[in-house]
């Protein structure tokens, strides 16, 4: 009982030592409408490709590894496509 008890302490002090290094920066409205399509604010709709534009910039994810292969409905050329190579 002694020994678990231990391990978890020593557990949950590492996981909360890292646990700032985890947090993405601050993200504003405006500063993630300016990453979409102009045409976002016209029809109001919101595309999965979009979507994915919207999390690498809150998460400010790193470019996906060279080789990643993108689902067959996003188009290589599309302005989306890196986005969603880095959810991947």
């Amino acid at each position: 009982m002694h020994k678990r008890l231990i391990i978890l302490t020593v557990a949950l002090s590492l996981t909360l030592a890292f646990c700032g290094l985890a947090q993405a920066a601050e993200v504003t409205e405006d500063s993630l409408f300016g990453l979409l399509r102009a045409g976002l604010t016209a029809d109001g709709v919101l595309t999965r490709g979009d979507f994915a534009v919207l999390l690498n910039a809150a998460a400010e994810l790193t470019p996906a590894p060279e080789g990643t292969v993108l689902p067959a409905d996003v188009a290589p050329g599309s302005p989306e496509a890196d986005a969603v190579k880095n959810l991947l």
